[in-house]
């Protein structure tokens, strides 16, 4: 037997074979364990079968280990977002006592505190009729108010142009840059195109005011149309600019343009604003 023989362990392999086994590791008990075709093996004598390494010391698992410690806490998490503040409270009575007011006032008149002392009242000159689907019937007066519930607006009483109109302005308008020509329409701001039939819906309601300035003071006349028809006209006069804060031009809901009229000269880096209120 040759020394390399003399220092390895043999395993039979229960058919006759008989194979070298180099012991690879000892276990705790001393076993000499060794590595054939991938497998871990006990070394025997050559003519016992070989077992799997851990076959002799029991097929049976382990207990199970002991429950590990909890691991640490972790990091707190950043802090919520505060609340919307309330509403503040109102200031509490002090005691006992009666407000006045004056001997009358209009139905639904707006009551106000007269001076500091917080027991005397007076009208406020305008009424809230609340919320209504149409025009309160009567004789209003300027400023009196109420809620619209079939256009959803706030409506108040215009004295100087005699009607309800919408507490909101809406602001539009058109430009162009360049000439344009007598009987030509301008653009949006936005750069599309506005004709009898293009532009856009509107809904019901009044121009309040109209203003604009050109590049060159020429003689032209500006021109608000709905669906194609005139409803407010404001000339330069031969100005650069104009304005006309006084206007009162009811008009349908429809498609809103406009346009320089024609007979007038060329305008030259027209821009414009319209300024108006919804109607019931």
């Amino acid at each position: 037997m040759s020394s390399l023989e003399e220092n390895n362990f043999y395993i039979g392999l229960g058919n006759g074979e008989r194979h070298c086994c180099v012991p690879i590791n000892k276990d705790a008990g001393g076993v000499c364990v060794c590595k054939i075709c991938g497998q871990i093996y006990e070394c025997n004598d050559e003519t016992t079968t070989p077992s799997l390494y851990g076959e002799s010391l029991g097929a049976g698992k382990g207990s199970r280990g002991e429950k590990g410690d909890p691991g640490p806490a972790g990091q707190m998490g950043f802090p919520g977002k505060n609340g919307i503040p309330g509403c503040p409270g109102g200031i509490g009575a002090t005691g006992p006592g009666d407000v006045t007011g004056p001997s009358s006032a209009r139905d639904k008149e707006i009551a106000v505190f007269d001076g500091t002392g917080g027991k005397t009242i007076m009208g406020a000159g305008v009424v809230h009729c609340g919320a209504l689907p149409a025009d309160p019937v009567g004789t209003p007066q300027a400023g009196d108010k109420y809620y619209n519930t079939t256009i959803n607006h706030e409506m108040v009483y215009d004295a100087v142009r005699g009607k309800w109109l919408s507490v909101a302005i809406i602001m539009d308008g058109a430009g162009r840059n360049g000439n344009t020509t007598a009987g030509t329409f301008y653009r949006r701001w936005n750069g599309m195109v506005m004709a009898a039939a293009q532009g856009p819906h509107v809904a019901k309601g009044t121009i309040i005011r109209i203003g604009y300035s050109t590049a060159t003071a020429v003689n032209h006349t500006y021109q608000v149309r709905l669906n194609g028809s005139v409803v407010a006209a404001l000339p330069s006069g031969g100005a650069a600019s104009a304005f006309n804060d006084t206007l009162n031009a009811d008009f349908p809901a429809g498609i809103l343009s406009s346009n320089n009229a024609a007979g007038g000269s060329t305008t030259n880096n027209f821009q414009s604003t319209i300024y108006y209120k919804l109607r019931a």
